[in-house]
């Protein structure tokens, strides 16, 4: 049976949110045929307008999850272990000091008789597998490395533009996974302003697009204040409005920056300035091709399963 949602009126933007995942992954378990998470909510929101702000917000919120559009999203596998949401305290850290303070307290607390040897700059162009069983790692420099066994972790987007050659080749079964999970794109962009102009207290806020052409334009904010003690946002481009993001100039990207707490707390920004900006490029990033894995509307159950984790060769 279908749940379906009313009295919105009466509701606020989280208890729609909750009630709206509980009614979509409800819908998912009665589904014969697949369908994109928009037609989903229509379907539980048959109530109110598809357009409205709380639906907006709905949409982005899952196109932020996943780096692709809603039309993309496969309802039936969504909830399959793809989207859980953990509420608790400790359910989100941030490293202050960056991903590289992790892997020195990996290798500085690896046993001796183990030593992790971390080698930069090899960028791996090749995975053989001998006849004696041996891995022959290929590298674009010319070098080589061999093992008796290889642990291959590569992003899924760079295992679809086959960058990387294997030898001898993915099985079919292998290669049909790496085609039909999808790979979304998210890109950030940090922004330094000079002062704060959203209240002290708010972490996040998502702007809900009354225009779907702008769903996923950086749509989302986040205060980095508490951690970094400046007044830096992180904003979001996802989708294709991500991958042109990594097109635009740093004036343009000023401009997004300055018209986003604008239309978002209402706060004239004429003594406002912007000290620094950096955005990332995570698509066209030919070491990653792509942010986050998702089940995409043309995912089987079969083909789900067999995607993560899989074994390379």
């Amino acid at each position: 049976m279908t749940t379906r949602l009313r009295d919105f009126a009466a509701m606020s933007v989280v208890q729609f949110l909750g009630m709206s995942r509980d009614a979509v992954e409800h819908l998912s378990s009665d589904l014969e045929k697949d369908i994109s998470v928009h037609s989903a909510l229509r379907q539980v929101n048959q109530y109110q307008l598809i357009e409205d702000p709380l639906s907006q917000t709905f949409l982005a919120e899952h196109e932020f999850f996943f780096g692709d559009t809603a039309d993309t999203l496969s309802t039936k596998y969504l909830y399959d272990g793809y989207f859980e949401i953990d509420t608790s305290p400790a359910s989100d850290k941030i490293p202050v000091l960056g991903y590289t303070k992790m892997l020195d307290m990996i290798v500085q607390n690896s046993p001796t008789e183990a030593s992790l040897h971390i080698l930069l700059d090899q960028e791996v162009t090749g995975v053989d597998v001998q006849e004696d069983k041996r891995v022959v790692i290929k590298c674009r420099n010319g070098q080589t490395y061999q093992a008796g066994a290889v642990i291959v972790t590569l992003p899924l987007g760079v295992l679809k533009a086959n960058d990387v050659k294997f030898t001898p080749g993915l099985s079919p079964k292998m290669k049909g996974a790496i085609k039909r999970v999808g790979i979304g794109t998210v890109n950030k962009l940090v922004v330094e302003f000079n002062q704060r102009v959203w209240p002290n207290k708010t972490q996040q806020i998502t702007v809900a697009m009354r225009d779907s052409a702008d769903q996923g334009k950086f749509s989302i904010l986040t205060s980095f204040q508490a951690i970094v003690k400046k007044p830096v946002i992180v904003t979001y481009a996802v989708s294709q409005i991500g991958k042109q993001s990594e097109t635009l100039s740093d004036a343009e990207l000023k401009d997004i920056a300055l018209s986003r707490p604008n239309t978002s707390f209402g706060t004239a920004l004429d003594n406002v300035t912007v000290v620094n900006i950096s955005g990332t490029k995570w698509k066209s990033d030919r070491f990653s091709r792509g942010s986050y894995s998702f089940p995409a509307l043309v995912v089987t159950e079969t083909s789900t399963r067999q995607c993560t984790p899989f074994p390379m060769l």
